[in-house]
């Protein structure tokens, strides 16, 4: 299948927070993987190796410029106006997108979302992307994309069990 360019409208994609651990309760830090690879979910998507390192490096460039300690807001159900966090580590590994993330614990959208992935009952969050380049098949391979926004969304398309007990 060709491979080809787009300027598409953001699409958002929402995705299990699978094996999430609490880090410190008193900061609302968090860690666990924002997505898995190679695993087809509900909206018959997989995301493959790769699909996120050009957008982490350049965030990783930018937030070292900006001496700032968020590579990307979290939003609250999308709402550029109503950030509610960021992440503070993102990596690819054989296994998936694993992040790490600080809830901003002074505002109630803060303090309900992190209190909603410990309890589970909010069990994953969305990325608004836009796509640089796709390939279809069966399944979308997104062979690049780059992240605009974070949310916590009530339910998560990814299909695999979403949050872990707390250890």
């Amino acid at each position: 299948m060709p491979v080809r360019s787009t300027k598409s409208a953001p699409s958002r994609k929402n995705l299990a927070l699978l094996n999430f651990k609490a880090l410190d309760e008193s900061k609302g830090t968090f860690s666990g993987y924002l997505s898995t690879f190679g695993n087809v979910d509900y909206g018959n998507d997989a995301v493959q190796p790769g699909a996120f390192s050009k957008t982490i490096r350049e965030a990783k460039s930018t937030t070292q410029q900006a001496e700032s300690p968020y590579l990307f807001p979290i939003l609250w159900q999308h709402n550029r106006d109503e950030p509610i966090g960021g992440f503070t580590d993102m990596r690819e590994d054989a296994k998936g997108l694993y992040v790490e993330g600080e809830l901003d614990l002074d505002i109630p959208q803060g303090q309900r979302a992190y209190s909603g992935l410990k309890k589970r009952y909010i069990r994953g969050m969305s990325i608004g992307y836009d796509t640089i380049k796709e390939r279809w098949e069966k399944v979308l391979k997104s062979s690049d994309s780059q992240t605009t926004s974070d949310c916590l969304p009530v339910f998560p398309v990814e299909g695999k069990p979403a949050v872990n007990p707390l250890l």
